[in-house]
């Protein structure tokens, strides 16, 4: 499992809110976790730039596994380590030859000679191992967890996205906070 956590810009806050109205921390918390919210969208997003399939899928993958309380400042979200995904959501196109497909949106395509795809079997594409009809193997393609691995998406969302999220929104929730006494609430 990938989980993305943002503790060094944050530990600095941590010191400051030891003595905090109550009211500032869950005003934090709300923070951090719009801030997560929007963290496993934009790992799907990423993901979704190098992978020819629908993020559905991709967003199956990532969750947010413990949400920030004005107790706990923190909110982890995680990418699980995933099983890869059929050949048949990258569209599998069954030719004369077998069948072709499309992983990547920046490459192009290509063909696995001999396979075929079964509408039987839930449309998926297998290939016989030997020249008998039996065993035949399902074809998949690559894990989303592999692709953020193989490309350290989590520390270019951190660097990128992550922090200065959590900055605009820590911000946003302390005029909010203001706003309020200006007011009289």
């Amino acid at each position: 499992m990938i989980s993305m956590k943002v503790e060094k810009s944050v530990a600095a806050l941590y010191v400051a809110l030891e003595h905090s109205p109550k009211k500032l921390r869950k005003q934090l918390a709300i923070a951090v976790n719009q801030v997560a919210k929007k963290t496993e969208s934009s790992l799907a997003k990423e993901i979704a730039k190098e992978l020819a399939t629908a993020q559905k899928e991709i967003k199956a993958t990532v969750a947010i596994t413990s949400k920030a309380t004005s107790d706990n400042l923190s909110a982890n979200v995680r990418q699980h380590k995933t099983r890869r995904i059929s050949l048949k959501r990258f569209g599998g196109r069954q030719n004369k030859k077998g069948v072709r497909y499309k992983i990547s949106k920046t490459k192009g395509s290509k063909q696995i000679n001999g396979a075929f795809i079964s509408e039987k079997l839930g449309g998926h594409v297998y290939k016989r191992n030997t020249k008998k009809r039996k065993p035949i193997d399902k074809l998949e393609g690559p894990s989303p967890w592999g692709v953020t691995v193989q490309n350290n998406l989590d520390d270019l969302l951190i660097k990128r996205d992550i922090e200065p999220q959590l900055i605009k929104a820590i911000e946003k929730r302390i005029q909010f906070i203001n706003f309020k006494k200006t007011q009289g609430n």
